[in-house]
């Protein structure tokens, strides 16, 4: 994943952070691929499991839990997207999460959402409107011009 930077979440708004993304990424080249506590039935999602590895390009994550994978052009994004945010699945079975669009991973949460990652797919404006609407404490970019 080419980072832009990482995202200071407000925790208590995670579900609308998940929609914020999802609803800003949905395109029919979008795949998104997660990892539970536990196995969870995605119906009417069609969604395959993916093991320990992220199938995503770029991503390199090697992953704890129940991989799952789901593209979103077979889907209905509304429903996707009340499934991730409900708050059994928000709260404690999702441990990691990465969306990939037209081949690079835009979005990547890692350790229950403690440590988050967005790629350039998302602009400085609507990460500065989560930032004025609370759903996001702030962010930080990464300066590319200096090594490591």
């Amino acid at each position: 994943m080419a980072h832009q930077g990482y995202i200071d979440a407000n925790v208590d708004r995670l579900d609308e952070l998940l929609r914020a993304v999802v609803s800003g990424l949905d395109s029919p080249q979008t795949r998104l691929a997660l990892w539970l506590i536990e196995a969870f039935d995605f119906a009417p999602l069609p969604a395959w499991p993916i093991g320990r590895q992220s199938p995503l390009m770029g991503s390199t994550s090697e992953l704890a839990g129940f991989g799952q994978q789901i593209d979103f052009s077979a889907i209905d994004t509304a429903t996707l997207i009340m499934m991730l945010t409900a708050e059994e699945h928000l709260d404690c079975q999702i441990m990691h999460l990465e969306i990939e669009v037209q081949g690079s991973v835009q979005f990547a949460a890692y350790d229950y959402f403690e440590s988050i990652a967005f790629g350039t797919a998302f602009s400085l404006d609507w990460l500065d409107a989560l930032k004025a609407d609370g759903v996001i404490w702030g962010y930080q970019l990464f300066d590319n011009s200096r090594p490591g």
